[in-house]
């Protein structure tokens, strides 16, 4: 009986839900960054490439990309809300999640984010 827009999960994971989402989508781009990278590396220095990507190394970084990417997602957690009275289209009360980008701020973010892990990895 639950509509479309309605969200049963409650108000901790309606902030954990948009972090996760974000920090594994903005993980995978810096991994990917990251063995772009080392194997530009490989190729254009090979003597050097055996003793400079090492595996510990490549665990620090995957480790720095982690971090980064929910450093930079945490602020999602900020700008998600939860409002348990929203009302419904036939006028009933349903609780909903919603990320609203009307102020300054949050448009900031989303421009940034967007800049940093979708347009710049393209250059």
């Amino acid at each position: 009986n639950s509509k479309p827009e309605t969200w049963v999960l409650g108000k901790e994971m309606c902030k954990a839900v948009p972090f996760v989402e974000l920090t594994v989508a903005h993980a995978s781009v810096l991994t990917i960054l990251a063995i772009s990278f080392e194997r530009y590396y490989a190729i254009c220095e090979p003597l050097k490439a055996g003793y400079v990507c090492t595996k510990a190394r490549a665990m620090v970084i995957c480790l720095l990309a982690w971090a980064l990417a929910a450093l930079f997602t945490s602020p999602i957690t900020v700008i998600t809300n939860y409002n348990s009275t929203a009302e419904y289209r036939d006028g009933s009360l349903v609780p909903v999640c919603l990320t609203h980008a009307l102020t300054f701020w949050p448009i900031v973010f989303f421009l940034m984010i967007i800049s940093l892990f979708f347009l710049l990895p393209l250059v």
